[in-house]
């Protein structure tokens, strides 16, 4: 790691407009060991592409959120999920925290009873399309392995996966020190801590209320939306309910909807500071609104937390099966490159 001196350091500007650069660059060098995609799917693929190219600057936004502006959110990734997924979640959100390196949520592997987990993906950049070999929490793959499975997803709280591609052995010269967003494997989430919510679902409620998910169709823009947390999981509850809660009137709050699972919960940025030192503490995971809802109901939306000794013992087995990688915030420090300040 090297400490960036006065030197390197840059605007917040210029580091949101070089960093768009820098994926746009990457189209046009292409990835090491990148391959290129069949003309038609497999339809057990998840092709993941990177909002900063395929994303459209938000006009509408997550339930009760605010506008995301594209050029500050160049590490968020959005996925297409198999066709064999049923239902409306179609989609799943990533955030990249290194170099080739992106966190995303384990259910998004997950085809359902009968199917075996998907370990893969494809990272589709203009028409490069390297695959990335994602390792799910052993949480995961045990209660897929076991046949745990209520009809809901996900099938533990342990929702959460890591994933490595190769990046280019050359970078483009204007575009050396790319920045990663952190997580924070240390200090946990408490009850009323502020934190930004962002995801790909739904901007009207009555997406989430709709009886027949299936019939609706995601527009794709990335949405925030600044909430707090409003509950934390307790020792008496099951390891299926180990989430962080953030419960949300659907008349005024953010609440996640279908197709923000695996995006990041972040603490340190807001609505209004979108490009501000930020941190990454949760997996979006999963959000509950209960039969027979109003006008007023109530959004329960899951977050898989980072700060817990799984995940800790998670990541550190990862990286010793990964002796390369960096992972902003584990073996790499925030304002020190690759990584965010």
């Amino acid at each position: 790691m090297i400490n960036k001196s006065p030197g390197w350091l840059r605007t917040k500007a210029s580091y949101a407009i070089a960093t768009a650069i820098f994926i746009s660059a990457l189209i046009q060098v292409g990835w090491a060991s990148a391959q290129t995609p069949p003309a038609q799917s497999p339809s057990d693929s998840i092709v993941f592409r990177a909002y900063a190219e395929h994303g459209l600057d938000a006009t509408v936004q997550l339930v009760n959120g605010v506008k995301a502006i594209k050029q500050f959110w160049p590490t968020i990734l959005n996925a297409s999920l198999p066709s064999k997924v049923a239902g409306a979640r179609s989609t799943c959100t990533a955030v990249l925290i290194g170099p080739g390196v992106f966190l995303t949520a384990a259910h998004c592997f997950d085809l359902g009873p009968g199917y075996p987990l998907l370990d893969s993906a494809w990272i589709a950049i203009g028409d490069q399309a390297p695959l990335a070999k994602c390792t799910l929490s052993p949480e995961y793959v045990y209660a897929v392995e076991h046949g745990v499975w209520n009809f809901v997803k996900p099938r533990v709280s342990e929702d959460y996966a890591l994933c490595a591609f190769d990046l280019p052995a050359h970078l483009p010269s204007a575009m050396q020190d790319p920045q990663y967003d952190n997580i924070d494997v240390k200090e946990g989430l408490t009850q009323g801590s502020p934190v930004l919510m962002t995801g790909f679902g739904c901007s009207d409620r009555a997406i989430l209320l709709t009886p027949q998910a299936g019939n609706v169709q995601l527009d794709g823009l990335l949405r925030l939306g600044d909430a707090s947390i409003t509950s934390m999981p307790a020792l008496s509850d099951s390891d299926a309910e180990q989430f962080v809660k953030i419960a949300s009137s659907l008349e005024s709050a953010p609440a996640l909807c279908r197709g923000d699972s695996g995006g990041p919960l972040y603490t340190g940025a807001t609505t209004t500071q979108q490009n501000g030192t930020r941190v990454v503490r949760g997996v979006n995971s999963s959000v509950d609104v209960p039969r027979g809802a109003t006008a007023v109901s109530i959004a329960v939306s899951r977050i898989t937390p980072l700060a817990t000794q799984r995940f800790r013992t998670f990541v550190a087995s990862w990286l010793a099966d990964h002796k390369t990688s960096v992972i902003c915030g584990v073996n790499a420090q925030s304002g020190f490159s690759p990584c965010h300040d």
